[in-house]
């Protein structure tokens, strides 16, 4: 479990955010954010917000039976970009990684990304897949030593920059190659859940589809889980849409 402090829209009251705790105190309804708590009741002060994810549990296999678990168009990309020569790196620089991610979130028309990064401090990692010393692929990660889980919080490429087919193929297969090291590294930290960060589960949006399947490529466990945000957040956002 770790927790990051932020402002809220009450001048007077700072939000805490939660991340991977067992359960939301009685004590912190009044400003505590619980993200993917393992609790999944009703909490009394709390409002649930469920969503849907999709897991893999890493505990189950080894290099060889993860790659081996993943749809066969999948695997052959992987080993494709791994010939090809992409190479998988961490991050260092979250001022370069937030810079590459609102280049990213530009060709998207999505919301850029700014120091409130640099709030989760410990718990953030960024990967990204390099070929001939280009970063065609960035991943962000929350992460957590203690409840064993990984979250993917962001994925970004500039693939929709880039008019050479060849090298748009190139860069689909490197953020394969990029989730499945990704995997190698929390399986080598012991972690047992890699989470993909979200599903939309039952979308009938061709983005969000698309988005699903090539979440599915990598199997895993569709699950329902919950976020529990305080009970005057509800009232606050019905406030501002009448408004």
């Amino acid at each position: 479990m770790f927790k990051v402090i932020r402002k809220t829209p009450l001048p007077f009251l700072k939000k805490k955010e939660v991340w991977f705790a067992d359960k939301p105190g009685l004590s912190g309804f009044l400003n505590s954010f619980y993200m993917t708590p393992k609790v999944t009741k009703s909490i009394l002060g709390y409002i649930k917000a469920p969503y849907f994810t999709k897991v893999i549990d890493l505990s189950a296999f080894d290099e060889v039976s993860l790659l081996a678990s993943f749809e066969k168009n999948n695997t052959y990309k992987i080993k494709r970009a791994q010939r090809e020569g992409v190479l998988f790196e961490l991050e260092e620089s979250l001022d370069l990684y937030i810079e590459y991610y609102n280049d990213f979130a530009s060709s998207k028309n999505l919301k850029k990304i700014g120091s409130e990064l640099k709030e989760f401090k410990n718990n953030l990692l960024v990967t990204k897949a390099v070929y001939e010393n280009e970063n065609l692929v960035m991943h962000s990660y929350l992460f957590d030593d203690e409840a064993k889980r990984a979250v993917l919080f962001h994925s970004s490429s500039l693939f929709r920059n880039e008019h050479d087919s060849k090298k748009r193929s190139l860069i689909g297969r490197a953020n394969r190659f990029l989730h499945y090291q990704d995997m190698l590294y929390f399986l080598k930290r012991n972690y047992s859940i890699y989470d993909l960060g979200g599903y939309a589960y039952d979308t009938k949006d061709p983005q969000r589809v698309s988005i699903n399947e090539f979440k599915d490529s990598f199997h895993g466990q569709l699950k329902r889980e919950n976020n529990y945000y305080p009970i005057w957040k509800y009232f606050y956002d019905k406030l501002k849409g009448l408004i």
